[in-house]
């Protein structure tokens, strides 16, 4: 799995790492 965190919001992927194909994410707020 990779997550990539942006600011507030933690970018989780459970697909192939294809970065660029932003369909594929899941977007989660990070609540700490």
């Amino acid at each position: 799995m990779d997550i990539l965190v942006v600011d507030n919001f933690v970018f989780v992927k459970t697909e192939q790492p294809d970065w660029e194909n932003n369909d594929k994410w899941t977007v989660k707020f990070k609540m700490d």
